[in-house]
């Protein structure tokens, strides 16, 4: 449902360990002209360059998200939808950016992966990407923020004619935190130095080199550092 302040909220299907979940989505952005990146990762590299300060800034400044619970939450939903672009995209990818917010989690939590060192494909010049921000919430604590803010990416093809096609969904995060990460997180991140920290990002791509594919594979990226 869309929020009277242009943010989403996506309830999530029941994932162990953490069950159902809910999403807070800021207001989609459209960074594709901003940035002059061509891929979503490209994009990352961006913001790493700007520095971990200005980044965020920048990033809360594009995508404000407000505080909200539940007693106050039905007063805050929007009677209705708006008809755009950039909504059918959000709607569309959703389901795809729910399972990479919930690997985040993960990450979050110390859980470690494995890179991907395969060659990344060039998205199309007509692509666009969009780009909003992610707080998942816990229903049963009164929707308390749950892990650290993450950042959602979708790279887009725009056809005239016949629409649009999701040719990726990326979710990335700061390894020592966005904001005030909760307690278990700061527990385990003490030891890390600023200069250690760093952007992590996984991604959900097509199998195959065609539009509306059905497979769709998870890879998680190489960490990006900051510019120092």
């Amino acid at each position: 449902m869309r929020l009277v302040s242009g943010e989403y909220v996506y309830v999530t299907n029941k994932s162990r360990p953490w069950g159902r979940m809910v999403m807070q989505i800021s207001a989609p952005k459209i960074l594709y002209k901003e940035t002059g990146s061509s891929t979503a990762f490209q994009v990352l590299q961006e913001m790493t360059s700007m520095g971990e300060s200005h980044m965020c800034c920048w990033l809360l400044e594009s995508m404000p998200m407000g505080e909200f619970a539940c007693e106050n939450l039905t007063e805050k939903v929007s009677r209705g939808f708006e008809k755009n672009l950039m909504e059918s995209i959000l709607r569309n990818s959703i389901k795809k950016m729910e399972g990479l917010a919930l690997e985040g989690l993960s990450i979050m939590m110390g859980a470690k992966g494995k890179a991907a060192k395969e060659k990344r494909a060039e998205t199309r010049k007509e692509c666009i990407i969009i780009a909003v921000l992610i707080q998942m919430r816990d229903p049963e604590e009164s929707y308390k923020s749950f892990g650290d803010v993450m950042i959602g990416l979708v790279e887009v093809f725009v056809a005239e004619e016949s629409g649009f096609y999701i040719e990726g969904v990326h979710v990335a995060g700061i390894w020592n935190g966005f904001q005030r990460p909760n307690a278990k997180i700061r527990a385990r991140k003490m030891e890390i130095k600023d200069e250690e920290n760093h952007i992590w990002s996984v991604t959900l791509r097509s199998c195959e080199e065609r539009y509306n594919c059905t497979c769709w594979k998870c890879v998680r990226n190489p960490n990006l550092a900051f510019a120092s």
